[in-house]
């Protein structure tokens, strides 16, 4: 665990792995920049791979920092009607095998309960 001890003695749980399931097919996703409280209106595509119950495993197109902020837009049919998800990035990793694209990792630090249900759905 980790915490501060003394007199405000407080400690914060050990946080476990998310577990992932891969995507087959993987789902279309609109990834916005933000920055602060603007959201870019030019649009990164991708693809989640990857999906656990606080984060997934993301292909985009373009290049983006770690610890940035994105606000993710579902992509396919049966998802228009959902919410966005907001998240950060908490890593970047190896380039996509099979394409030019970048993998990263990002942890949901917004996920509505219409988007919880879905992605529930797809990690069956």
């Amino acid at each position: 665990m980790a915490g501060i001890e003394g007199e405000y003695q407080v400690s914060l749980p050990e946080k476990t792995s998310d577990l992932f399931t891969d995507l087959d097919p993987p789902l279309p996703v609109s990834c916005f920049a933000v920055e602060g409280k603007a959201v870019s209106e030019i649009d990164i595509p991708g693809n989640i791979m990857r999906l656990g119950e606080t984060s997934a495993e993301v292909s985009l197109t373009h290049q983006v920092e770690v610890r940035s902020n994105l606000k993710i837009v579902l992509g396919p049919d049966d998802a228009k009607d959902l919410s966005h998800v907001y998240a950060k990035v908490v890593s970047l990793d190896q380039p996509d095998p099979d394409s030019s694209n970048v993998r990263v990792r990002v942890e949901f630090t917004w996920l509505p309960e219409d988007v919880n249900e879905f992605f529930g759905k797809k990690r069956c």
